[in-house]
């Protein structure tokens, strides 16, 4: 075996109390990363869709070892893996080099997922406006409410020549930011 840099690392059971401990080459492990590295290098498009870091565990006689770190990915459908080892350093070297060639793909993911949850919102909002406007005898067409003037409810707003018509002033105010906001029931006049 080639000379490396050591690194101790810390041992359960009957070793620790042995005083035996874990010894990994460092240069090894950097080897392994460099690998993974080249890797990601060499099929950046391929890992920009996906690939990641995960941890796994053996047990043995009854111990559970670990974490054992390695790249998993999927190529022509099959699952392919590079085995990384137990060090944190090169580990975050490729987690990194990942995470640059993931970057939009999860912004992407992130904006898909708020635009699904804003349009579930305003289905829920739309079918709760189409319940109360039933109750009243209207229903929604696109963005005009229609029915109801034929049914006595054109009395609810001034239209006489006596009274002051109804304006859009009376419907909205002006909303904290200057925007045009709805005002409630209760704030119109009658």
């Amino acid at each position: 075996m080639g000379r490396g840099v050591l690194e101790k690392r810390p041992v359960v059971g009957r070793k620790a109390r042995e005083g035996g401990g874990i010894v990994e080459k460092r240069e090894v492990v950097d080897q392994k990363a460099d690998r993974a590295l080249a890797l990601i290098a060499s099929r950046a498009r391929l890992f920009a869709r996906q690939g990641a870091v995960v941890a796994t565990w053996r047990s043995y006689r009854g111990r559970r070892l670990g974490p054992y770190w390695r790249l998993a990915y999927r190529e022509a459908g099959r699952q392919c893996s590079v085995y990384l080892g137990r060090a944190g350093r090169g580990v975050e070297r490729v987690r990194q080099a990942l995470a640059e060639l993931q970057g939009r793909l999860r912004w992407r993911r992130t904006y898909r997922r708020l635009c699904r949850q804003v349009k579930a919102s305003l289905r829920a909002c739309q079918a709760e406006f189409d319940r109360q406007l039933r109750r009243l005898g209207l229903r929604r067409k696109g963005f005009e409410v229609r029915g109801g003037w034929s049914r006595g409810l054109a009395r609810h707003f001034s239209m006489s020549t006596s009274g002051p018509a109804a304006t859009n002033r009376d419907f909205f105010s002006a909303g904290p930011s200057g925007s045009p906001r709805l005002r409630p029931c209760s704030e119109v006049p009658p």
